[in-house]
């Protein structure tokens, strides 16, 4: 025996037809009950209705954890729409599953990391943790930075929950129960063992700077100079906002500890969501920044997503043994915005042709991704995190 998964997905715009659509496709090609079910979802359906629909056809037994995004993965597609939904459902084998939900993340990150690793109690047999926190409330950063040392050597990966890139409210599930502001997680425990593997795509494109000023998440200046200005070096003309051409590859790079398990250049991606264009300052949402931290503008590269993407993803074979299940949290400004309809032939289907197109194969387009690089838990924007589970 070993551990099975399957993929359901909708785009039915009834929340109710939808979920039970998606949730009844999976639980029919994984051939009967679940052990566990990630849901993930976008956010044109009433959420509550969509996960009592989802949570109804899987019945009291099925553990449940998501959230959800700018748009979901499910087998080698990627729907970014208003309304569409995936659900993998997974019967383990030599592991159990527990979901968990801290509310307060966004008000008190800090204290909900504490209040998260009380509640897993006894760490001995927990293989991994998939974290789900709003993508928009809370500075993800604390919050992991208090999480990773009461987790010691634990596996954590994840993504942070988005929306319709309005950037107005995301939402976290656990069980039956909807959320925004909070934070879901499901733990795994028992004999299974997940694998990491991130990639970004991103080349530096300017020399190493210094952040000469912050203001809680708005990057003010760089070298004294107000962040924008800098910025706009490497952009074409005179741009007045966020929404001029290029500005989408354009991207901050921090140093990563060289031992990390990048297949590309060693740096955490940070990217700016806002920006005050009396001042020039430029908001980085989930925290990270500080004053003095040396830093380097960077640029995307379509073909090096491509390329450094398959090398990712053939990170996650184990001794040539293909995973149970993987899951894909890929960044928001990865899909559409940079592929157009083309998103999944190119950060989907190439990952998936290098584990096999018969592993089951689920995610969702996020806010800000979460994985630890060498032994250092980090947030990352414009990056895909892969987590595969293996049987023992």
């Amino acid at each position: 025996m070993s551990t099975r998964a399957a993929v359901g997905f909708s785009t039915e715009r009834d929340p109710k037809l939808a979920g039970r659509r998606a949730a009844h496709d999976a639980l029919d090609a994984l051939g009967g009950d679940a052990d566990l079910a990630l849901v993930f979802a976008t956010v044109g359906y009433e959420q509550r209705t969509l996960l009592d629909s989802i949570s109804a056809t899987l019945g009291a037994n099925c553990v449940l954890a998501g959230c959800s995004g700018e748009g979901i993965i499910a087998g080698g597609d990627s729907h970014e729409v208003d309304h569409a939904v995936s659900v993998m459902v997974v019967r383990l084998e030599g592991a159990r599953a527990e979901a968990y939900q801290v509310r307060d993340f966004a008000q008190a990150p800090e204290q909900a990391a504490q209040a998260l690793a009380q509640s897993l109690g006894e760490l001995s047999d927990v293989t991994g943790v998939l974290l789900f926190p709003d993508g928009i409330g809370g500075d993800c950063t604390r919050f992991l930075r208090a999480l990773e040392p009461r987790l010691p050597g634990v596996t954590i990966v994840g993504g942070t929950a988005g929306d319709a890139m309005t950037f107005e409210r995301t939402y976290q599930y656990c069980g039956r129960e909807v959320h925004s502001g909070a934070a879901s997680a499901l733990v795994l425990r028992g004999q299974g063992q997940l694998r990491v593997a991130v990639s970004h795509g991103c080349t530096p494109c300017g020399p190493h700077q210094t952040i000469t000023q912050m203001s809680g998440a708005w990057l003010e200046q760089i070298d004294e100079r107000p962040a924008w200005d800098v910025f706009k070096e490497f952009l074409d003309g005179n741009p007045r906002d966020l929404n001029a051409e290029g500005i989408v590859h354009i991207c901050i790079g921090m140093a990563a500890d060289a031992s990390a398990r990048f297949v590309d250049e060693h740096m955490i991606i940070r990217t700016p969501m806002g920006l005050n264009t009396e001042t020039g300052a430029m908001l980085f949402p989930g925290g990270g920044l500080a004053s003095g931290q040396r830093v380097r503008i960077a640029r995307r590269d379509a073909e090096k997503i491509r390329v450094s993407g398959a090398a990712c993803a053939r990170m996650l074979l184990h001794d040539e043994r293909r995973p149970a299940f993987v899951v894909q949290f890929d960044c928001a400004g990865r899909g559409k915005v940079m592929f157009g309809d083309c998103a999944a032939q190119e950060i989907v289907e190439p990952l998936r042709a290098e584990i096999g197109l018969q592993v089951p194969w689920a995610g969702f387009h996020t806010y800000g991704e979460i994985a630890q690089t060498s032994s250092k838990l980090n947030y990352h924007n414009y990056t895909v995190a892969l987590c595969a589970y293996h049987d023992a």
